[in-house]
């Protein structure tokens, strides 16, 4: 691999529509949280509210992965360092730590589960002076305070992303201190559920692909194409290939 520029860390998260201009705007050489917004970025609902029957629906959080993971790639990965070394005629990858970030449960969210999971959602009753209590999600039932032993709810994805020119890595030794460096600087917390690592290399406008377990070594053997990004009559065409209709990026163009 190609000797690799210093990266810019930061800390202060940024949209997954920022990560493209700050790709160009670092010339590649970039850290940041990248978060995932089902508000303003899916059309997936019940961001707000959910209930016990939402968090333990495989369906419902898996549809809301793989559209994360989709929208990060799109980003990360065609428009980003395809669109990079396409334009910069340098090739670049992305680098991510996947997260899956969770938040405690509203005061509404943990009555309706009790109202229909009754005991199944109730613990033992409160006892303030039980130190191992302290913190505890707790609701008044009965006239009394009990701990609540449902889930933690779905709060928002999160790309702990790093972007730096360069060819292709030989081998897990080429990432490692950077992998290393990414763990240091991601954020933890007993909220953040870490899940993979996702990696996106780009030269010409052709991209490769790998998704990496958290203690997985990276192997280019294992990498997968993942399709071209070219210019064609002044437009931005991706192609992922396999029989797949070409996909018009023109609007993501960076001049």
């Amino acid at each position: 691999m190609d000797e690799q520029c210093s990266v810019v860390w930061s800390t202060r998260e940024i949209g997954i529509h920022e990560l493209k201009a700050g790709i160009f705007l670092t010339d590649a050489s970039l850290f940041s949280p990248v978060v995932i917004d089902f508000e303003s970025d899916t059309n997936i609902p019940h961001n707000g509210f959910q209930t016990l029957n939402h968090t333990f629906k495989g369906g419902f959080n898996e549809t809301r992965m793989k559209e994360a993971l989709s929208l990060w790639g799109s980003y990360a990965g065609v428009a980003g360092v395809a669109q990079y070394s396409l334009s910069r005629k340098s090739p670049a990858f992305a680098l991510a730590r996947f997260d899956i970030n969770f938040r405690d449960p509203t005061i509404e969210e943990m009555s309706w589960d009790v109202n229909n999971f009754g005991e199944q959602v109730i613990g033992k009753e409160y006892n303030p002076s039980d130190l191992k209590m302290r913190g505890e999600n707790r609701l008044l039932v009965w006239g009394s305070e009990f701990v609540y032993t449902g889930p933690k709810r779905f709060d928002r994805f999160v790309f702990n992303t790093v972007v730096r020119k360069g060819s292709l890595p030989s081998s897990h030794g080429d990432l490692a201190e950077l992998l290393a460096k990414i763990e240091e600087e991601s954020p933890k917390d007993k909220l953040i559920a870490p899940q993979c690592f996702q990696f996106y290399h780009a030269n010409n406008g052709k991209l490769v692909y790998s998704s990496l377990g958290l203690d997985q070594k990276y192997s280019p053997q294992e990498l997968r194409d993942y399709g071209i990004l070219e210019f064609k009559n002044q437009r931005l065409i991706y192609n992922l290939g396999k029989g797949s209709e070409p996909i018009d990026f023109t609007q993501e163009r960076v001049d």
